[in-house]
């Protein structure tokens, strides 16, 4: 008889905030004519792995599963227009390192939501209802 295994979907994506680099900064640029928002790094390396959520966002990582780039495939016209009191800002630099455990996995189902502003100046992603994706 064949053993079945049963796998748990994982609903989280843990991820490892290391030093900032160059090699982790990323640039965001918004691509008209694709109408999509790309955030990449300035330092070009090969992407050994990705990582899809949803299919709306697809993150491309190095060799050392570090944060290179990522596609937001949602329209700006969808994004969610609220009322923000002030220009969010960073609250720490940090380059994202993503888990073994995450790039085996590759693709997870995370509730996303892109707010802006009415000029639609600005993109704040919400994974899972927070703004923060590691510690």
């Amino acid at each position: 008889m064949e053993e079945m295994k049963i796998v748990k979907p994982m609903d989280e994506i843990k991820v490892h905030l290391q030093p900032p680099t160059a090699h982790g900064r990323l640039y965001p640029r918004y691509d008209a004519e694709a109408d999509l928002l790309e955030v990449g790094s300035s330092i070009p390396r090969d992407w050994l792995y990705g990582v899809d959520i949803n299919g709306t966002s697809i993150f491309d990582l190095d060799a050392n599963r570090v944060l290179a780039n990522f596609d937001l495939l949602i329209r700006k016209n969808l994004w969610k227009v609220v009322p923000l009191p002030e220009w969010p800002h960073a609250s720490r630099e940090a380059d994202i390192e993503f888990s073994e455990e995450i790039i085996k996995h590759k693709s997870f189902n995370v509730p996303l939501e892109v707010q802006t502003d009415q000029n639609r100046s600005y993109a704040r992603i919400l994974f899972g209802g927070t703004e923060h994706v590691g510690t």
